[in-house]
């Protein structure tokens, strides 16, 4: 899970999902709630590539740095400058 911060960490709304499964990897975007999963929304992003090496599995996505609407973030190149992320592992593949 890569959750972009809002003003406060203490709570970070926009979560990019990633289940991996090398082929049948799966990337899912989440609205969160506080302490819950939120809401799963429709798909702005798109995998390029998912490679497992033992316990590994990197992913390579792309993504408009505009959201569609106010429930993704947007990425602003100029003020960003870095990316502040919580990288989260779970126990299953699913979410929530």
């Amino acid at each position: 899970m890569l959750a972009r911060r809002s003003p406060s960490w203490s709570f970070c709304r926009y979560a990019i999902v990633v289940a991996p499964g090398g082929p049948s990897t799966s990337v899912t975007e989440h609205k969160l709630a506080n302490h819950a999963s939120g809401s799963q929304l429709d798909p702005s992003v798109r995998l390029v590539s998912a490679i497992v090496v033992g316990s590994r599995c990197t992913v390579v996505l792309t993504r408009p740095f505009s959201g569609k609407n106010a429930d993704y973030y947007t990425f602003d190149v100029a003020a960003d400058g870095t990316m502040p992320y919580l990288y989260a592992v779970g126990s299953s593949a699913t979410f929530g």
